[in-house]
């Protein structure tokens, strides 16, 4: 027979949930491939000590681009219409739902630009930050 003992300290169960979703329509781009190597671990190990096990962290990660057309007057004329991307970025949308707090987030997005290894730090790096940022406001909570 185990004993536990009674621990009366508010928010003892930590372990909040992280649930972290890519792009739905390229599997490719899934977000292992948006982020560094590992980084999903280590994000889940954090989440851990954000919140109880009740409380959920979503972040959606995905791929995005600006794109212009090729003139082309040949294969417009079979309507094929050839697109050249210009520009390629990483869009990161967080949000978190802590109901024994009643704190319900609305979504933030945010569009990160540059190299594809800048992209993918960054966005970790704002993941990072973003529950640091719960955890501090719910420490005392």
């Amino acid at each position: 027979m185990r004993v536990s003992a009674i621990n009366n300290q508010k928010n003892a169960n930590f372990e909040a949930k992280l649930n972290i979703t890519g792009d739905p329509l390229l599997s490719y781009w899934n977000p292992k491939r948006l982020l560094p190597k590992n980084a999903i671990k280590r994000l889940a190990d954090k989440a851990k000590t954000v919140g109880t096990d009740n409380d959920r962290i979503y972040i959606s990660i995905w791929r995005g681009g600006v794109s212009e057309p090729i003139p082309n007057d040949f294969l417009n004329s079979f309507g094929f219409f050839n697109r050249r991307i210009k520009e390629v970025y990483t869009i990161l949308s967080m949000f978190h739902c802590f109901p024994d707090k009643n704190s319900i987030d609305s979504a933030s997005e945010i569009i990160i630009k540059g190299s594809e290894k800048e992209r993918k730090i960054s966005a970790y790096k704002t993941i990072w930050k973003y529950m640091d940022l719960l955890g501090e406001k719910f420490k005392n909570a």
